[in-house]
């Protein structure tokens, strides 16, 4: 299990969030189009210049943010043992997780006054939506669910006797 949960954070999740670092870098207004509920696109649309360009700032900020994440995890799960280091990095990454999939949730599943979306409405979304929604929630659902795991069944790295000196 150890080894299948360390293929898909290097073959899966690292390639992932590779993509959305580059996404977020060089195309960030449509990055941040492509995350947004199509009723919230008229509110972006009708920002003016100078708050356009912060949306921007920070939605490369973003993509910086996943590009380190993308690369330390890369670099971690690389290397040989190191069970320490990999649940030091999984376990904020399981916290972030969590926050990650409330923000969606709540942007994606309730109206801007506090209320539920209504269940009929999800039969107009768009694929984009759909993509959306299913990035950011069953993903990162699935993605938590391995870190768990991870923490709970990799096995410290042996301790490497010491030689002896004469």
């Amino acid at each position: 299990m150890e080894r299948f949960i360390t293929n898909f954070f290097l073959f899966g999740e690292v390639p992932l969030t590779l993509i959305g670092a580059f996404y977020a870098l060089l195309a960030p207004v449509p990055f941040i189009a492509t995350l947004l509920p199509k009723r919230l696109l008229p509110s972006m649309l009708s920002l003016d210049q100078p708050m356009t360009e912060i949306v921007t700032f920070c939605a490369q900020i973003y993509g910086l943010v996943l590009l380190l994440l993308a690369l330390t995890e890369l670099l971690i799960f690389l290397v040989k043992g190191q069970v320490i280091s990999k649940k030091s990095l999984i376990l904020p990454m399981a916290i972030a997780d969590v926050i990650h999939i409330a923000v969606f949730a709540k942007v994606f599943l309730t109206e801007t006054d506090g209320s539920w979306v209504a269940l009929d409405s999800y039969k107009t979304w768009s694929g984009d939506e759909w993509t959306a929604f299913s990035t950011n929630i069953p993903l990162i659902l699935v993605m938590l669910l391995l870190r768990i795991i991870y923490i709970a069944v990799a096995k410290p790295d042996a301790a490497v006797p010491s030689k002896k000196r004469v």
